[in-house]
């Protein structure tokens, strides 16, 4: 008996698949893979930042989307097409209202579960720091209150442990970890 067979689609029957789909589905390598559900303690964080954010990027040229928005890569190193549904991410990205999906994010946040830490902390964080507008990949975990920054500077990517507050580039706040983890109790 042989394992599953994997059959690699190309991005037209991708978004056909997605169409159909009930939940986000990302693609990568041809591949595609259903968005993790979430936990409530998942969604609480989600609505603390995304209330952090919304009142941080008001009257400014950048929008914070959900992971109803679809982030379309292709990064020239990586020869393939991705599409991602990232937990929230900011841009100032110009497109039309009936745009499906954006490209130019400048702040990307995953929250973290047992389920998607490997895939957040490697290949994610890999292919989020090859897009060029990217300023920050914030990694929240919803298991422990705990969070990494990685942060683009002239001189490549910094990571930091975030301990009690962390300034996010392009939204210029600091967020503070009682902030994203309120009404959690972990």
């Amino acid at each position: 008996m042989s394992g599953p067979a994997y059959r690699r689609i190309s991005e037209e029957q991708y978004l056909l698949e997605l169409e159909a789909s009930d939940i986000p589905l990302e693609f990568i390598d041809g591949l595609i893979y259903p968005r993790a559900a979430s936990s409530l303690r998942h969604c609480r964080i989600n609505t603390n930042l995304l209330r952090v954010l919304l009142n941080a990027t008001q009257d400014t040229q950048n929008w914070v989307y959900t992971n109803q928005m679809r982030l379309r890569l292709a990064p020239p190193q990586f020869h393939q097409v991705m599409n991602y549904f990232p937990d929230i991410f900011v841009s100032s990205e110009e497109s039309s209202l009936d745009a499906m999906f954006l490209s130019a994010p400048s702040v990307i946040v995953e929250i973290t579960s047992e389920e998607t830490y490997r895939i957040d902390t490697s290949w994610k964080a890999y292919v989020y720091r090859s897009i060029p507008s990217l300023q920050a990949y914030l990694m929240i975990d919803s298991e422990s209150q705990s969070a990494e920054l990685h942060r683009r500077t002239p001189n490549g990517w910094d990571v930091e442990v975030v301990q009690g507050s962390v300034s996010l580039p392009c939204v210029n706040i600091s967020l503070s970890l009682d902030e994203v983890y309120d009404g959690v109790n972990l």
